[in-house]
């Protein structure tokens, strides 16, 4: 492995768990949501009209939150994809035959199981 593969591969696992981290407050934030908007649910016959406000706008700051976070965090991703889309665009360019030397394996590997499944 070169010096540029294994910097690619360092910043690309670093990547991955700043987009691990982000999915997980997203998912974090979605479930606070849910838990938010159950609690108001069963509040809403008892809340008065200034109770019933404040709570929508609360409601509506944490949606807001929650769309922030996905919106970062489909970004990353996005990112990241174009990330390693360039790198294997770079590997192929620079290492042709091994490129397709790979390609042949996987497809010889992914023919070999689809085949059993349908001895099966």
């Amino acid at each position: 492995m070169d010096t540029s593969s294994t910097i690619s591969s360092g910043s690309s696992a670093r990547t991955a768990d700043a987009i691990k981290g982000k999915s997980g407050a997203a998912s974090e934030e979605m479930s606070n949501l849910k838990a938010d908007l159950d609690d108001l649910v069963t509040r809403v016959p008892f809340l008065s009209d200034v109770d019933l406000n404040a709570a929508k706008d609360k409601l509506v700051a944490k949606m807001s939150a929650a769309k922030k976070s996905a919106i970062e965090t489909a970004g990353q991703a996005k990112e990241k994809f174009n990330q390693g889309v360039d790198a294997t665009e770079g590997m192929v360019k620079d290492k042709p035959f091994q490129a397709i030397g790979v390609a042949a394996g996987v497809g010889l590997v992914l023919g070999l199981v689809l085949a059993r499944r349908g001895m099966r």
